[in-house]
């Protein structure tokens, strides 16, 4: 029965975060980022991370690697990194998309490695608003 199981995990998981992702993160070598919208409305996030624990937060907000996401309301994407690509990751800039992608903005300073997190933890961001939606408010959360 834990055998079954288990089969039925890796099937769900295995399509959703690929089979180097699922290895790495089952050997612990992966670093979980997560991404909550709380909100009402879709949030546009584009973030950036370094394989570079001391990559200044101005390089790394034009130069880091570059990932972008649309998160519906009440949604929230996850994906994973090797711990040796993500020593440093920021959000550069998270868009409330009320109305033609008009809405309020948000960032956040940036996160390193052994500072701020560690190999094989879960970094969270949610984002949030107010009512009516006059700004949006970025949490930072590590568990690890």
């Amino acid at each position: 029965m834990k055998r079954l199981a288990c089969l039925a995990l890796v099937g769900l998981v295995l399509p959703l975060v690929g089979a180097c992702d699922l290895m790495k993160l089952l050997q612990g070598n992966a670093t979980t980022v997560q991404l909550a919208n709380s909100g009402d409305y879709p949030v546009i996030v584009e973030l950036r991370y370094s394989d570079n624990q001391y990559e200044l937060q101005a390089v790394l907000e034009e130069f880091g690697n570059e990932l972008t996401y649309t998160i519906a309301a009440g949604e929230a994407v996850t994906f994973f990194k090797d711990c040796e690509d993500l020593q440093a990751i920021l959000i550069r800039k998270a868009d409330l998309d009320l109305v033609g992608s008009v809405g309020p903005s948000a960032s956040t300073d940036i996160l390193r490695d052994g500072d701020d997190f560690g190999c094989g933890d879960i970094i969270t961001y949610t984002f949030s608003h107010p009512d009516p939606p006059v700004s949006l408010a970025i949490t930072e959360n590590v568990i690890g």
